[in-house]
């Protein structure tokens, strides 16, 4: 789930920064990163709809104890698909 926010956040950049050079294919470019998430959200499908959520943590400040959490469940893969 990190990969595919930091996708969103990175072709962002790239339209941005290169949003001239690119013209209009720069909407291919920035519908890859959606794509990618409704594929991945597909693949895991299954699994959250059985009552399983897809979590993931990632230590942020470590002499804090602070992390980022994130939780994939029914209500986000009904948001994904919307």
């Amino acid at each position: 789930m990190f990969a595919l926010l930091a996708l969103h956040l990175v072709l962002g950049v790239v339209i941005v920064a290169a949003g001239r050079l690119l013209g209009r294919q720069a909407f291919l470019v920035a519908a890859v990163a959606p794509v990618a998430m409704l594929v991945w959200a597909a693949t895991k499908a299954n699994d959250v709809l059985d009552g399983k959520p897809v979590r993931e943590s990632f230590v942020w400040v470590a002499g804090l104890d602070l992390t980022i959490d994130l939780r994939f469940d029914a209500f986000a893969l009904v948001m994904v698909t919307l």
